[in-house]
């Protein structure tokens, strides 16, 4: 199938915005004078820890923007009267003010940021959000950004007036992740407005078989799992999925038992992921295939059979733990990818293919494009089966949760052209109400612009109106200084690539695919897409860009930047050796693959082809001989 061909701009037009777009007026109080401050940070007498470090992140900026070192005191005993505080957290000065802030408006890390009088109240829907409140004011006051985990700007000032604020800020998609290695640094990700993506899950992913693995059942319950034992079978065991009565022994009660287990270990969390096995397989059982023809398909009868498991779990909760609010999620995944709907014409929408296949209120459903071609939007003709289960499953599921993808988990070392369809991506799950999205990035290290793509997707998600090539842009003046217009140059030239490809692709009435899986670009297709003259042309513009590094006075700076222009080398280095390695001798060869290896290894790469578990050190003995 043709995929659509959309233009792309490398430059950004004047008057992108990376920021949201709202100007507070200066009032005629100074925050700071000449390096000296009137005002203290006020904390709730018992904070949470999320407040301590909104407050710690508020003392500590402005410590390094003005060189005033403010005090921190609690609101024990205080009342607001407009006085010179920054006030954060769920104070008593907020309480006196009138400022509201409720969950129910901003979520979990929406925030509000508000003067009143000469207070300034920085507060969230919850405590997580009350850190988004204080960097919301750093931003604006200090024009803080925080690019990497070494990479973080803030404009130094002696004097600085107190603006008027009143901002409500609230994010395109309640929670968020993108799971690129880097998040697994706790304050990183928080500075990132990001989150692990095992924060608040009891369990995540593909679940099942931790609560009811054939390994503990198959012998004594055969007809609880398909034929092959990779996945359950859902209907031949239970019978009457909507009943609210059953054996305990069955599998249904073992598997509401097994789920309670995990809830009742993880007292925190407020998601359950109930999680098919991860593989193509299905029950081809008679009572199965009668179900799956009943009700649209294998999806149907395992929406049937999670409603069942989440009505009895729900009620279990509000019996032994009513003050617990947990969200139960289910796969929209391989074969129950397809939503169980028909189309009504004369409606001009989907429709559930039966009621009983339509998710409950704490149901959601885990949307996840394996399949998709991220190279081109979601809803372009090409991606035509991952665009209408979207719009199905919305038509008929209150929560729809995404999984998706901007890895390949094949080539690590190939640049992911998800460049011109992400932003189109974000803007069309948040057209469809996506609550938590979870972008799956390089969970493992990989060198072509990887702290870019984190910093430019972590941005978009929270806010879906920002410009692209504008967030690009910031980021390369930010984070590669001097070199940042010919690391751009670099830039450019691998999406100036894959846009040709698409072209000529389209032209000849071919596909050019980008998926999760895309090992033939790193066999037969590469050589085609970065021949030798572009890998030579790419490293003469790196080889610049180390000179322009080289004449940084700052030697700290300096030497930053120069490792950060090697690890982009990589790329370049590694399709040398992968494809023309006979046009080099023996000598140089040989040293070319000492400096590869010993450079990733000190940049922390150790994936070539992930998926099969193929490293670095298998490659470079290969190249070898070994």
């Amino acid at each position: 199938m043709l995929c659509a061909v959309f233009t792309l701009s490398l430059i950004c037009t004047i008057g992108c915005k990376t920021t949201p777009s709202e100007e507070f007026k200066e009032t005629s109080t100074y925050l700071v004078r000449g390096g000296y401050s009137d005002y203290r940070i006020v904390k709730p007498q018992n904070a949470t820890s999320n407040e301590e470090f909104a407050v710690s992140e508020l003392h500590d900026n402005f410590l390094q923007a003005t060189g005033v070192d403010l005090k921190i005191i609690s609101d024990i005993g205080m009342t607001f009267d407009g006085g010179k505080y920054f006030s954060v957290g769920r104070t008593s000065l907020l309480e006196g003010s009138g400022v509201k802030a409720s969950y129910e408006e901003l979520g979990r890390d929406g925030c509000r940021l508000v003067t009143k009088g000469d207070t300034v109240l920085m507060i969230g829907g919850k405590d997580k959000g009350t850190i988004n409140a204080v960097y919301d004011f750093l931003q604006y006051t200090f024009d803080y950004e925080c690019y990497a985990i070494d990479e973080i700007k803030i404009e130094k000032r002696n004097t600085a007036k107190l603006l008027a604020f009143d901002l409500t800020d609230i994010p395109s998609f309640t929670e968020r992740s993108t799971a690129y290695h880097v998040h697994n640094n706790a304050t990183f990700a928080l500075r990132m407005r990001a989150q692990n993506k095992l924060d608040g899950w009891a369990k995540w992913s593909h679940s099942e078989f931790n609560w009811i693995s054939p390994d503990t059942y198959y012998d004594q319950h055969h007809d609880w799992y398909s034929s092959d034992k990779l996945q359950l079978c859902i209907t031949r065991a239970v019978g009457d999925l909507m009943s609210d009565e059953y054996d305990h022994s069955n599998m249904r009660g073992t598997y509401v038992e097994g789920v309670k287990k995990y809830l009742i270990n993880n007292p925190a969390a407020t998601h359950m992921h109930l999680g098919i096995v991860d593989n193509r397989s299905y029950c081809k059982c008679e009572s199965c295939r009668a179900s799956d023809a009943k009700y649209g398909g294998q999806a149907g009868s395992r929406i049937r059979f999670y409603n069942a498991v989440v009505r009895e779990l729900s009620a279990w909760l509000e019996e032994n733990y009513p003050e617990r609010e947990v969200m139960f999620s289910c796969f929209a995944y391989l074969g129950s990818f397809n939503p169980p709907v028909k189309y009504d014409s004369a409606a001009g929408k989907y429709v559930a293919a039966d009621p009983s296949v339509i998710p409950c209120d704490d149901l959601a459903v885990l949307w996840a494009p394996m399949d998709a071609c991220y190279a081109h939007p979601f809803d372009a003709e090409c991606n035509s089966v991952s665009y209408n289960s979207l719009l199905g499953w919305s038509a008929i599921a209150k929560h729809i949760y995404v999984w998706s993808y901007c890895t390949d988990f094949t080539a690590a070392f190939l640049p992911f052209d998800n460049f011109s369809s992400l932003l189109d991506n974000y803007r069309l799950l948040e057209e469809c109400n996506v609550e938590f999205f979870y972008d799956q990035g390089n969970e493992w290290y990989t060198p072509f612009f990887n702290e870019m793509m984190c910093y430019v997707q972590t941005k978009l998600m929270w806010n879906v109106n920002l410009d692209f090539n504008a967030l690009v842009e910031d980021f390369m003046r930010n984070y590669y200084k001097s070199a940042a217009n010919t690391m751009m140059e670099y830039y450019d030239m691998v999406r100036t690539r894959y846009m040709i490809m698409d072209q000529k692709a389209a032209a000849n009435d071919e596909h050019f695919e980008v998926t999760v899986y895309s090992e033939h670009y790193a066999t037969d297709a590469v050589p085609g897409y970065f021949p030798y003259n572009l890998l030579t042309q790419m490293t003469e513009v790196l080889d610049r860009a180390m000179d322009e590094a080289e004449l940084e006075t700052d030697p700290e700076i300096r030497a930053k930047l120069k490792d950060r222009i090697k690890v982009q080398s990589l790329v370049p280095r590694y399709f040398f050796l992968k494809y023309y390695s006979s046009y080099f001798s023996s000598k140089m060869l040989k040293s070319m693959t000492d400096e590869f290896e010993a450079d990733c290894s000190r940049f922390g790469i150790s994936y070539v082809n992930p998926n099969q578990n193929y490293y670095v050190s298998d490659f470079t003995a290969d190249l070898r001989g070994g």
